[in-house]
């Protein structure tokens, strides 16, 4: 990243170092204090190189630099000095000191000092522009017990960096929480933004607050794009306990996290409690229209959270706006959801949908490594899912991921236009089953060159791809499965791809293109298809269409073969198939009573007896 250069601090004359209001501090008495808190580095790079943007995007995420931000004043403003006076005893409630501290201090430097014990504050510390906010060594701010508000805000402000400071929500002690998702600590946060251009969080801890630890929010009401907020940088944090989500993007263009650590967020209800939330509102009211476009999430840690992080897009809005998301080169692990098991996911990506007038693109998620999502008593819950897609349909790209340890990889459920690439899965699922990736009654949908191995236990739907289509009216169609390659000789899978109809009504399968996927290490079957017929009869109404399937390619025979459906797997001596065997190939012979096995030669029982 290319850091925007602003005047050192070593450059300041003394002579020019004032403070408002009380005895002047020089740059040696401000050094020395950011020595003694551990900080020292601040000084010199930190401190005025305030507000690093998007110098660089990769991927398909688009550029933006942004330009010189204008200096901020050299005078500096300590909270704890004459007149002002805040005490940070614990027990004092310093709010009128600190926000007449910070009203002294725009265009220039506020310095809090680490206290004995915290500053106790009982209402909105509100944030002027052009103000950069230094805690000493995390000088800490807890909200007062029954305060219920949000404890530091900036609205309509620009030019704002706030590093070193641990804001602390008291949570336990609040009257409003979680509990119930409409209550108001929706507008409880350590920091919540609003309108606001230009502004750094860096360093900080965030936490125990009942609502969001950092909220890059908006107002209601509004039309078009009149209060984004912009340039806004997250980096370097703890961010952790809070009653809703560690950070939440409402109303944004460009915005840049990276770096942090955001761990313990458990809401009650399964939209919240994430780590990071990229979520514009829903634009119910008149006229509004929410945004949130230019996201890069970056080299994040993101654990012991109900969902590590997520997209969700709000299908049913015409004006809601998301693009140019990249989700990059985090880890997320441990997340689960204490309240709902199954709703714990690595990273949940949500109706992300055009259908409704929305606008939605560009959205990437790649080079993470998710393990362990979902996790009950050292073992996954076989639905979890470590990045899930769902009800989305627009181009969205999950590729160079590591996944493990959850009960599904990745799932495709109800998406269009998606397309997972390169991923490495394995360990997932467990007793009950689970597959390395699923697409659940989708269409237009490409897995390409994933690798897919080492399942937790073999079942019965323990598989490496699953394609379904399992109630009334779904489709399962046009999806492309090329060059993965799926199992190994340790341990093994019911089925490398498993294909599940439902055989009651009408569900369709259809252009479901198999090819050049290697598929090895298999118990069952390399392909096998539930309530399917092969060849099919397309265009059937009452029965599952199954049309346009190509052949799977088989490692030991170095060719293209055509397969049978399980339906067709049994079947007296003289109706052994005789073309498109492949070895392990299972064939239960009703004439001998029990299944065989061919072994690349012959037909072979489980005592390997030629039969």
């Amino acid at each position: 990243m290319k850091f925007v250069e602003k005047e050192s601090l070593d450059t300041v004359r003394d002579e020019q170092v004032r403070v408002t209001g009380h005895s002047r501090l020089t740059r040696r008495k401000l050094l020395s204090y950011l020595a003694a808190g551990g900080a020292a580095t601040i000084a010199g790079t930190t401190l005025l190189n305030q507000n690093v943007g998007f110098a660089e995007w990769r991927g398909t995420v688009t550029e933006n630099v942004y330009g010189t931000i204008p200096p901020i004043g050299s005078f500096i403003v300590d909270v704890t000095a004459a007149p002002y006076n805040a005490c940070g005893d614990g027990a004092t409630d310093d709010t009128s000191a600190i926000q007449a501290a910070v009203t002294a201090a725009e265009n220039g430097i506020l310095v809090i000092p680490k206290p004995a014990a915290s500053y106790l504050i009982s209402s909105t510390i509100e944030l002027p522009s052009n103000i950069i906010v230094i805690g000493i060594g995390h000088a800490s701010i807890c909200l007062k017990a029954n305060s219920n508000c949000t404890m530091v805000q900036l609205d309509g402000k620009q030019n704002v960096t706030i590093t070193g400071l641990t804001l602390d929500g008291n949570r336990e002690n609040q009257s409003s929480d979680n509990s119930n998702p409409f209550d108001m600590a929706e507008s409880h946060h350590a920091i919540k933004l609003i309108n606001s251009r230009n502004v750094t969080i860096r360093g900080c801890k965030l936490t125990s607050a009942s609502g969001d630890g950092a909220a890059v929010a908006g107002q209601f009401f509004v039309v078009g794009e009149g209060n984004v907020n912009r340039q806004i940088t997250i980096v370097d944090n703890e961010i952790q306990n809070n009653g809703r989500n560690g950070i939440s993007i409402i109303h944004a263009d460009g915005v840049w996290i990276k770096n942090n650590e955001i761990h313990g967020h458990h809401a009650w209800v399964s939209t919240l409690g994430a780590g990071i939330d990229i979520e514009p509102n829903r634009g119910i009211n008149p006229g509004e229209q929410w945004i949130v476009r230019n996201v890069a999430v970056e080299n994040n840690i993101l654990h012991d959270n109900n969902v590590g992080g997520q997209i969700i897009g709000w299908a049913n809005s015409a004006t809601t706006i998301v693009e140019h998301i990249a989700f990059r080169s985090n880890s997320i692990y441990r997340n689960n959801h204490r309240t709902a098991p199954a709703s714990s996911k690595g990273l949940l990506v949500k109706e992300i949908n055009n259908s409704a007038g929305g606008k939605y693109s560009d959205i990437v998620i790649a080079d993470n490594d998710v393990y362990e999502n979902g996790f009950v008593e050292g073992n996954p819950v076989s639905n979890t899912i470590g990045i899930h897609l769902d009800k989305c349909n627009v181009p969205l790209f999950v590729r160079e991921n590591r996944i493990s340890g959850s009960g599904m990889g990745i799932q495709l459920h109800t998406a269009s236009y998606a397309t997972a690439q390169n991923n490495h899965i394995y360990r997932f699922g467990n007793a009950q089953g689970g597959s390395g990736i699923t697409m659940y009654a989708s269409e237009w949908c490409y897995l390409l060159d994933n690798r897919i191995h080492s399942p937790t236990a073999l079942s019965n739907f323990s598989r490496g791809i699953s394609i379904t289509a399992l109630t009334l009216q779904q489709v399962s169609r046009n999806l492309i499965v090329i060059g993965n390659i799926i199992g190994d000789s340790s341990n093994n899978m019911n089925a490398a791809i498993g294909m599940t109809s439902n055989n009651i009504g009408w569900s369709v399968f259809s252009g479901i293109a198999l090819d050049r996927n290697v598929l090895s290490g298999y118990v069952h079957l390399p392909v096998k298809c539930t309530n399917c017929s092969l060849p099919a009869i397309s265009s059937v109404v009452g029965k599952q269409v199954l049309n346009g399937i190509q052949s799977h390619y088989s490692v030991a025979d170095g060719e293209f073969l055509p397969y049978y459906s399980e339906a067709s797997m049994y079947g007296p001596s003289s109706e052994r198939p005789v073309t498109g065997r492949y070895v392990h190939m299972s064939w239960f012979d009703n004439t001998l009573g029990k299944p065989i096995w061919w072994n690349g030669t012959a037909w072979i029982d489980a005592a390997g007896t030629v039969s």
